[in-house]
């Protein structure tokens, strides 16, 4: 661990807490087991559980991990947020169609899309019964089994919701973006919102504070899945080829930036390749489409808005009078610079 970055202390904490949890559940599961051990082939980042114990020590005034005093409650509750996180990955690609995921193939790839499903909804509900078993009073579970299934209804509205943005396509590009943060605001924020509020449910923070969180939550999954989506042009997300997002047809903050701001011609050829199936997407058109939206100002645009929504997440946290607002506000700075990482070379 260093001091520069303490959020890596929690992600390797989380990872080895990670493995014996999901091994737990593999000897528990031999009819799901071929479909989670795939899945949990590759580990991600971790860095919403990572979150979830770095909050929770920073309520306390720690700055740093302390293994010997964090619980085996709090780690439950991080490992739950994990699989919940994993069961949206789940049905998230084969809602996308997918092929690959950290390198590896996807669930229904590898199985079938009836296997996606029921994997998907088996770590919802391993993410539930994780979280029912912690040894907390019973208010607390209750609370925290609450958030992960309001926040998982957010999820899917937002999934849902991206679905029906091309059937009634804004005009003006200040509605298209107030559609597309609302989105991502249910769908990404949801998964920050989850962590800071089931720490603060555990620290027996009040309601006023633990709903305000959501607040901070909300600019941190936006700046996440603007980053996301820059990443999926501009970076490496291994998922076999850049522009997925565009074969898939997603309206991202990039391409909406781009339709509302472009050249009609070219702003009619991109729409047009959006609204197609993905497989008639030609990866030419897509490379065109990724040098189109750079040198519209479109990527100039979305960098931009990433900072705005930085300094927004520590707007509201000022709002809520932490007695550690240092500590937060320096945690958040983290956790930002940890998210950026993989664009870190378009940020100059």
């Amino acid at each position: 661990m260093t001091t520069r970055d303490p959020i890596s202390s929690y992600q390797a904490f989380v990872r080895d807490a990670w493995g014996t949890y999901t091994q737990q559940i593999l000897d528990a599961d031999p009819i799901m087991k071929p479909m989670l051990a795939h899945h949990f082939l590759s580990t991600g980042k971790l860095l919403r559980p990572a979150l979830t114990l770095a909050f929770y020590d920073c309520l306390q005034g720690q700055t740093a991990l302390d293994p010997d005093n964090t619980s085996a409650s709090l780690t439950q509750t991080a490992i739950a947020i994990e699989l919940l996180h994993n069961a949206t990955l789940v049905h998230d690609d084969l809602q996308d169609g997918d092929e690959t995921r950290r390198g590896i193939p996807t669930v229904w790839k590898a199985f079938n899309p009836y296997q996606a499903i029921n994997t998907g909804s088996a770590l919802y509900f391993y993410a539930q019964k994780l979280l029912l078993s912690i040894d907390q009073p019973a208010e607390v579970v209750v609370r925290l089994s609450q958030l992960l299934s309001e926040q998982t209804i957010a999820i899917i509205q937002g999934q849902a919701a991206e679905y029906t943005l091309w059937d009634q396509f804004p005009e003006r590009f200040e509605d298209a973006r107030a559609y597309y943060i609302d989105v991502v605001e249910r769908k990404t924020s949801a998964l920050f919102a989850i962590p800071l509020m089931s720490a603060a449910i555990m620290q027996q923070e009040t309601q006023e504070t633990i709903e305000g969180l959501h607040g901070v939550a909300a600019p941190l999954g936006a700046l996440f899945q603007i980053q996301d989506d820059i990443l999926d042009l501009y970076g490496e997300k291994g998922r076999g080829s850049a522009g997925n997002d565009i074969a898939e047809g997603k309206p991202s903050l990039l391409v909406l930036h781009f339709l509302h701001h472009a050249d009609k011609e070219d702003a009619k050829r991109l729409k047009a390749l959006l609204t197609q199936p993905r497989e008639e997407c030609a990866q030419e058109d897509i490379d065109w489409a990724i040098d189109a939206i750079r040198d519209a100002g479109s990527l100039a645009y979305c960098l931009e808005a990433l900072q705005t929504l930085h300094q927004k997440a520590h707007a509201q946290c000022t709002q809520l009078h932490f007695k550690q607002e240092n500590h937060l506000n320096s945690l958040l700075d983290q956790l930002v610079e940890k998210i950026l990482q993989p664009i870190q070379h378009l940020l100059g």
